[in-house]
């Protein structure tokens, strides 16, 4: 599944840290991680990472945090 270009919301069930909120469009992916950017503009072009467990773990998080 290509998960590149889709936007995630919220807080991520903590994948991104404890105190991220910020709205994230995601730019690199593996089987187990994803690389995102933020898209808030004091934070536009840094990036943060998750990991996941598995590939499955993953896609079904990402179409959780999709929902605004």
């Amino acid at each position: 599944m290509c998960n590149l270009g889709k936007t995630i919301y919220g807080f991520c069930n903590g994948y991104f840290g404890r105190d991220d909120y910020e709205t994230k469009v995601i730019v690199y992916e593996t089987s187990k991680s994803i690389c995102c950017r933020y898209e808030d503009r004091s934070l536009k072009g840094i990036l943060t990472v998750a990991n996941f467990d598995s590939e499955e773990e993953k896609n079904e998080l990402i179409s959780e945090w999709e929902n605004d």
